[in-house]
C-alpha cells in the first residue's frame, strides 16, 4: 500500500513538471511571434 502511495506521488510530481515544461513552450511559442 505504502508503494502505490509512492508511485502516486511521483506520477504527479511527473506531471506537474510536464505540464511546467508545456507551459513554458508554449510562453516562447507566443513571444517568438
Amino acid at each position: 500500500m505504502a508503494l502505490k502511495n509512492e508511485i502516486k506521488g511521483i506520477m504527479l510530481e511527473l506531471i506537474s513538471v510536464v505540464l511546467y515544461l508545456v507551459l513554458i513552450f508554449i510562453t516562447a511559442i507566443i513571444i517568438m511571434r
